[in-house]
């Protein structure tokens, strides 16, 4: 008996044979209501790339089977499918209860690329991105977040056309008194080691090397 159903998501912006995460369940059109009205209760890879689509996508039914063999099957299908090209986190055969899946870097990795790989080339929608706003407007990130943000970009490189572009964007700006106080503030009674003070030099002669030959 049939009991199971291996469904396949598919982004139809692309191809809409385009599988992107595979499933198991008895009834595959209810679970993929579930996967759309809880998009937000869990981060998941699934779920950010659902957050950014204005309704729940489709999904293609790749083939039925009993008990005994649903595991298998859906081991298979993501095998079958590419584990890098989807958004599971996991090769199958066992549930997933939104925690602890980051704690493999090499895995966080991949679904990050894969995260990033079904967002590539969508564009949000003005309610999409208000609500990406309102949730993170006031959102005060920890000493750990920021320390991790901070060497996730320690030591990469900025291309030519990013540099020129943070430089259009900064280019005749006029801080405000009050934020040139804050500055100043946040900057009193700082101490400078040598070291940095040698970057800062290092900086300016590079900054400076490109405005002439700039000119």
């Amino acid at each position: 008996m049939s009991d199971y159903t291996i469904y396949g998501i598919v982004d139809e912006k692309d191809d809409p044979t385009t599988v992107v995460y595979i499933g198991v369940a008895r009834y595959p059109k209810s679970r993929m209501t579930r996967h759309w009205r809880q998009r937000h209760d869990k981060e998941s890879p699934l779920n950010t790339w659902l957050r950014s689509l204005d309704q729940c996508p489709d999904y293609v039914v790749l083939t039925t089977c009993g008990l005994d063999e649903r595991d298998d099957q859906e081991r298979y299908w993501i095998a079958h499918y590419g584990f890098d090209n989807l958004l599971n986190v996991t090769t199958g055969g066992h549930g997933f209860d939104g925690k602890n899946y980051q704690l493999d870097p090499v895995s966080r990795a991949r679904q990050i690329a894969a995260v990033k790989k079904a967002l590539t080339g969508r564009t949000m929608s003005d309610e999409t991105k208000a609500r990406i706003s309102a949730a993170n407007t006031g959102k005060k990130r920890t000493p750990e977040a920021r320390e991790k943000m901070r060497q996730a970009k320690l030591g990469k490189p900025l291309s030519e056309e990013h540099r020129r572009k943070l430089g259009d964007a900064h280019r005749g700006r006029v801080h405000t008194a009050a934020a040139r106080a804050n500055m100043s503030a946040a900057q009193r009674g700082k101490t400078v080691s040598d070291e940095t003070r040698e970057k800062l030099r290092q900086a300016w002669v590079r900054r400076k090397e490109r405005m002439n030959s700039a000119t």
